[in-house]
């Protein structure tokens, strides 16, 4: 089976959970092809180098704004509009990477990458699997997408605010 595990470079643990995940997949299916991409860098790497330096510094020199940002980015708003026009112009760069590596499924490791998914698969009428692992400890507006097959949480309190806050089907979310 082939696995494609998309994460992002803003901060570590986007990439720690794809490659522990990596890790998991190979040692349980000694024939699972697992390709890790970074799908911000993928999309333009000017994109990825404004989203990381501009992640980090708001994170260490202002987080207070960084926290701003991150609430209000929680609500349909302009900001929301904006980040969804780069998601499609991310979506037209990730097709021919999709087609490339021909995955069964595509597990993502960070927000921006299941956004793009959801978007590519409604817009291509994918219907390669895509499973979206919240790795913040409680879930975000920016983790949701039409088009996602399965949410997977590190709690069951996760998996309540997905169901309860976002509407995602219970049945669609597990808890881990």
């Amino acid at each position: 089976m082939n696995f494609m595990i998309l994460t992002a470079s803003t901060g570590g643990g986007h990439n720690r959970a794809a490659n522990a995940l990596k890790d998991y997949i190979t040692t349980h299916d000694s024939d699972a092809q697992v390709d890790i991409i970074d799908a911000i860098e993928e999309c333009s790497s000017t994109l990825n180098l404004a989203v990381v330096k501009g992640y980090k510094a708001l994170v260490t020199l202002t987080p207070g704004l960084f926290g701003a940002i991150y609430k209000s980015s929680d609500k349909k708003s302009a900001l929301s509009d904006t980040v969804n026009i780069i998601y499609q112009q991310c979506a037209k760069k990730m097709q021919p990477v999709i087609e490339k590596y021909k995955p069964d499924v595509i597990i993502s490791c960070h927000p921006f990458a299941g956004a793009i998914l959801g978007y590519m698969k409604k817009t291509y009428n994918y219907t390669i699997p895509l499973i979206t692992i919240v790795t913040d400890f409680l879930p975000h507006r920016t983790y949701i997408s039409e088009g996602i097959n399965a949410y997977i949480t590190a709690s069951a309190t996760a998996k309540d605010i997905l169901a309860d806050e976002y509407g995602i089907d219970r049945d669609h979310i597990f808890d881990y």
